[in-house]
């Protein structure tokens, strides 16, 4: 798997339990990332110990600030939030919004109508939403949410908000997953430079990848 440097990285992987759960802690600790959060997804243990990447480990939604980010984390559930999505700069879910990088391989669309909708409604719109589940819908695509949606799930677009970025960075095989055909993502985000007080530069370096270790 290929790596490169960053100020923290975020994993939700597919599959994390046992040896696999210990050789995916491994391989995370030989990441040059400043911090590591693994977003649970829908066939991870919840008990999923990291001890060796010293991981944050997300099993129910949450927000962080990390480098000067604000980072809202909605782990798989197959349940609704009880709160709304709080105000975030990069939203990280398991399952991507309905309607946008969310096609199945038999085209239906897979996606969350619950977590799209809440953020439609929401006053401030993250710029980046990470997600991945839908291993066929890999890509990022500009959404501005608070659009429609036709009557099977595609979105229409519209809204007057600012664009959220939407990366899908899902890097198993199609359908059921059984091996890696991708590796993970490098993004660079600017971050205000007051978040840092002057002693570094405006921008954090983000390693994110949706890994299934088998």
């Amino acid at each position: 798997m290929p790596s490169s440097s960053g100020d923290f990285q975020i994993d939700a992987p597919g599959r994390a339990r046992d040896a696999a759960s210990a050789r995916f802690d491994e391989w995370l600790a030989a990441q040059p990332a400043g911090r590591t959060i693994v977003v649970r997804g829908n066939h991870d243990w919840p008990g999923a110990e990291f001890p060796r990447s010293k991981a944050t480990y997300a099993v129910r939604p949450q927000l962080l600030e990390v480098c000067g980010l604000r980072i809202g984390i909605v782990p798989f559930s197959r349940g609704r939030l009880k709160e709304p999505l709080p105000p975030c700069d990069v939203l990280v879910t398991h399952v991507p919004p309905r309607g946008v990088l969310d096609k199945c391989y038999n085209g239906d669309r897979a996606g969350s109508r619950f977590l799209r909708d809440m953020l439609a409604s929401s006053l401030l719109k993250p710029r980046v939403w990470l997600c991945g589940h839908i291993h066929e819908g890999f890509g990022y695509e500009s959404v501005r949410f608070g659009g429609l949606l036709d009557g099977v799930g595609n979105h229409l677009g519209g809204g007057g908000e600012p664009p959220t970025l939407v990366i899908n960075g899902a890097n198993a095989n199609t359908g059921r997953a059984n091996r890696l055909v991708r590796g993970p993502l490098l993004l660079e985000i600017p971050v205000h430079a007051s978040a840092h007080h002057g002693a570094r530069p405006p921008l954090c370096t983000v390693l994110t990848g949706v890994l299934v270790t088998v």
